[in-house]
């Protein structure tokens, strides 16, 4: 089927049989469809096309029933079934399966907008043959009548576009007659009127060019009170002083630079069309200009105008108007004086011409708006590390470094000896970017003895990899310099201080800590890194909070600066307000999951606000997000010697890293606070503690012995009798659990003693009854246990009172008594629950086990799920613990022996006795003496 709109509405078969519908209501219907394919038109706008502003009250009815007569009458000949659908609250045509006059002319004008200057005539022509008349002619609609203008002055502008293209190759005078005929038709359309006055001058009638630019203005003059435009003026003085160019044609500059191999960038290639302005942005070295001028020349054919090329990095826009000017034709001694005069005779001659542009490094918008053509058919190419997003005209697209597999392909075509491997390591230590890699295939070019594993070798052991990226005119640190020199200076600070940090993606506050600024002013810095592109954007982390991270290179790049630049005392000072801005964030999230392990001290009364209140919502997902930067800022305090914000930050971030058991973060952030104290500085034994719980937590029985040792050393010298207890209480934890009970009861008895007459020992207390309490279960003494852990019945909730109703849950079942033991661990699972501790649930799931299984009821499918969840999160001890109770319950040998193993590997001889036990060894028992008869088995 063959719809044609481009004259009277008219409607073919294929065997090009005339079937258009009969009758104006089914024209104006099928019309208004045609024009709005392939969007659906509401029956509101249809009602309007046939009726206008008064349709009848049934009208809504009449055009469902219209519109369904019309989509039958089409099918029965030839048009596919679905030729009009019912969409919504209206209707709408495919033509999927159909001809459509307006839609080959769209067609054809886009080729001839991407062809060359025969070709796009050619093109024109065969979107002009397509015209009938005036669009939709003979259907009289109000509703209609704006598009079918819209239409006819789509065909005046291909005419204009076809004469402008003929004039150009031929003279003009096949087309004087026609142009003459129309413009006396259309007297304002100052494009025509410029054709016909090149049309006259070209065939010699100077007279009659400047009789019509006379017309035209005494028109506009007359009628509008308006001067004509600057293009038609301009023209009427070359005409007017015979320029010698205009008979010639226009000069043709071809300014390309040579093209240049890539590698990759293929779908990014396929995006760059012949959209009228492109930047591309990105980090300097990425290969923003290679790709420009590899596009251009790909392009060149569509712009039979010619190539204009400036380097803008040291130039200013009035000499390259200057030296474009020349290029297209005008006499040196004729150039205008200022910048707007030359921009405004630039925009002139590429008024009836097709230039691809290309403008390489722009410094800002500023030096590249007056290089921007003010009429429709040139293009420009802009590449710059500045984001220009104020050239709002733009399509903006952002050049990334290369993917691994095409800067891997680049070194390998360059290396004489290929070496797959040593290729991926070199890639990665160029960050992929192009420039590096370029550099490095210029070394092994020129060096036949160097190989891709020596230059992996030479970028290993360099201690700074800058030095090995420059080769001739390609030097990395000069291309970064150059962004970098362009930075105001609180942005260039807080750039050269992220290399205090290890290359992490952070917020963007982190620039304000470091730049000394208002927390607010990070958003700022960070947009001016960014503008750039000496940052990059490291998505939205699990807090919803924005970041970013420096390219590897870029951050050795700061590394040098900071050396260079800012002396150790400033940069103390940076870290010291970043850990502040930290701590300000940590406190509340630290309290929120219930643990406040900070004092406040050093806690300021400002913080970051996003930060704050993505804290507040969701401590959890902050502290996951800022884990990284948590354990960099505490090492780099420590390293700084600011002994107060490592301990103070390292004791805040303790909780959360207990919780989620990142035992080698809490480690490290303990060590990192340990180290840099003195040994009798009370604050050692927190981070001691720490440790102890990180060891606990993996099962590093062996080494806790020598914890507890250190802290009754670092307590005994410090004389304080409270820090005393506190590292007896860590010998009787050792004690209980490598299983040596009486020892461990003895000392819990004497810390109780010794809490119960001490101030604000609550928390030192309730962990000692828990302690004793396990001890004496373990003990076989379980109605003394039950006594001393009852009292978590009533205690707030917290993670420490759900480990204490875990015990008394399970000293409980030991005496017979499950249903209460029940009821004590689902208090428990609420708690743990609350703070989100998957591997605490488990262990607690465990203890319910125990006590359904006790009531006679089904336990396995809970243990089988605990075993999972324990073994994921890396728990050897909660997995065994878990096993052994599945052993109980199922009677399977096998999980006995799988606990038995584990328990052997992380040295816990009690637990392995028990386990023993279970498997039938009647000894396993005597080790621990007599008395051990009486153990909990």
């Amino acid at each position: 089927m063959r719809f044609r709109v481009l004259g009277p509405l008219e409607v073919r078969t294929d065997d090009e049989v005339v079937v258009t519908p009969q009758g104006p209501r089914k024209q104006k219907i099928l019309a208004a469809l045609l024009l709005n394919a392939p969007h659906a038109v509401s029956v509101d706008h249809l009602l309007e096309a046939v009726w206008g502003v008064d349709p009848p009250v049934t009208a809504a009815r009449q055009i469902r029933n219209t519109t369904t007569e019309l989509r039958r009458e089409l099918v029965a000949h030839g048009a596919p079934a679905g030729v009009i659908t019912a969409v919504g609250p209206g209707f709408q045509v495919n033509l999927d399966a159909c001809w459509f006059d307006l839609g080959e002319f769209e067609e054809r004008l886009a080729v001839a907008g991407r062809a060359g200057s025969r070709e796009a005539l050619a093109e024109l022509e065969r979107a002009l043959a397509l015209w009938r008349g005036p669009a939709l002619d003979g259907l009289n609609s109000d509703a209609l009548r704006p598009a079918a203008r819209a239409l006819d002055e789509r065909r005046l502008a291909a005419l204009e576009r076809r004469y402008g293209v003929e004039i150009d190759l031929n003279g003009g005078a096949d087309v004087l007659e026609e142009v003459g005929a129309l413009a006396q038709q259309h007297p304002y359309r100052e494009t025509l009127v410029a054709h016909l006055m090149r049309a006259h001058y070209r065939a010699g009638r100077q007279a009659e060019a400047l009789a019509a630019y006379q017309r035209l203005r005494g028109l506009l003059d007359a009628e509008l009170g308006v001067a004509p435009g600057q293009a038609v003026r301009d023209l009427y003085e070359r005409i007017l002083r015979q320029d010698s160019s205009l008979l010639d044609g226009p000069t043709v500059p071809r300014q390309l630079p040579p093209d240049a191999t890539l590698y990759g960038r293929s779908e990014l290639i396929a995006e760059l069309r012949t959209d009228r302005v492109v930047v591309l942005t990105g980090p300097g070295g990425v290969g923003k200009s290679a790709l420009a001028v590899h596009v251009a020349h790909r392009l060149a054919d569509s712009f039979p105008g010619g190539q204009l090329y400036a380097d803008l990095s040291r130039a200013s826009a009035h000499d390259v108007l200057g030296r474009f000017l020349r290029a297209l034709g005008m006499p040196p001694d004729e150039l205008p004086r200022d910048v707007e005069e030359r921009s405004a005779e630039y925009r002139s001659l590429l008024a009836s011409r097709r230039v691809l542009i290309v403008l390489d490094d722009a410094q800002d918008e500023r030096q590249v708006r007056p290089l921007l053509p003010g009429y429709p058919g040139s293009a420009v190419l802009i590449t710059s590390r500045r984001s220009l997003t104020a050239l709002r005209e733009a399509t903006h697209h952002t050049v990334p470094a290369l993917a691994p597999d095409d800067a891997v392909t680049l070194l390998l075509e360059a290396a004489r000896t290929p070496d797959r491997d040593a290729a991926v390591e070199v890639a990665a230590l160029c960050g992929h970017l192009p420039l590096a890699l370029n550099v490095i295939a210029a070394r092994l070019t020129a060096r036949p003895d160097l190989t891709l594993v020596k230059i992996r070798d030479r970028l290993l052991g360099q201690r700074v990899v800058l030095d090995e990226l420059a080769i001739g005119d390609l030097d990395v640190r000069g291309s970064i310099a150059v962004s970098y020199r362009s930075l105001r200076p609180d942005a260039a600070v807080a750039l050269r201080r992220l290399a205090l940090l290890d290359a992490n993606a952070v917020p963007a506050w982190v620039l304000a800590a470091f730049a000394d600024q208002p927390w607010e002013a990070g958003d700022r810095l960070l947009d001016e890194l960014h503008a750039c592109h000496l940052v990059e954007a490291a998505g939205i982390d699990e807090a919803g909070q924005s970041r970013f991270r420096l390219h590897d290179l870029v951050h050795e790049f700061a590394a040098e600066r900071l050396r260079a630049e800012d002396p150790p005392a400033a940069q103390r000072q940076s870290v010291a307000r970043l850990v502040h801005g930290l701590l300000a964030i940590a406190a509340t999230a630290d309290r929120l999951i219930g643990h406040g392990g900070t004092t406040g001290a050093l806690v300021p009364r400002e913080a970051p606000g996003v930060a704050l209140a993505a804290a507040r919502q969701r401590p959890f997902d902050w502290f996951e997000a800022e884990r990284a930067l948590l354990v960099a800022a505490v090492r780099r305090a420590a390293s700084a010697q600011l002994r107060d914000e490592a301990s103070e930050l390292a004791s805040c971030v303790r909780g959360f890293f207990t919780v989620r058991q990142h035992h080698a973060d809490g480690e490290a952030v303990a060590r990192a606070a340990l180290d840099c104290l003195d040994r009798d500085d009370p604050r050692a034994l927190q981070h001691i503690r720490q440790l102890y719980t990180m060891y606990s937590q993996q099962d590093r029985n062996a080494e806790l012995p020598a914890l507890a040792d250190a802290a009754l050393a670092v307590a005994g010298a410090l004389g304080d009798p409270k820090a005393l207890a506190e590292a007896r209480w860590q010998s009787a934890a050792t004690n209980l659990r490598l299983g040596r009970l009486h020892a461990a009861v003895e000392s819990y008895r004497d810390c109780l003693t010794t809490f119960a007459t001490m101030p604000g020992t609550e928390v030192h207390i309730a962990l000692t009854r828990w302690g004793l309490g396990s001890a004496l279960a373990d003990l076989g003494q379980t109605d003394e246990a039950i006594r001393l852990l009852e009292p978590f019945t009533r205690a707030e909730p917290s993670r420490l009172t759900a480990i204490g109703l875990a015990a008394y849950a399970e000293a409980l079942v030991d005496s017979g008594s499950p249903a209460p033991a029940l009821a004590a661990v689902e208090k428990a699972l609420e708690m743990v629950r609350a703070i989100g501790d998957e591997p605490g649930e488990a262990h607690l799931h465990v203890v319910r086990a125990y006590a359904l299984h006790a009531d006679g009821r089904e336990a396995r499918d809970v243990l089988q799920n605990a075993v999972e969840v324990l073994r994921r999160h890396h728990d050897p001890q909660g997995t065994a613990s878990a096993l052994r109770r599945l052993g109980d319950v199922t009677g399977d040998r096998g999980h006995w022996e799988e606990a038995l193993a584990i328990y052997r590997r992380i040295g816990l001889p009690l637990e392995a006795a028990r386990t023993l036990h279970r498997l039938g060894d009647p000894a396993a028992m005597t080790e621990f003496g007599t008395a051990s008869l009486r153990y909990r088995t």
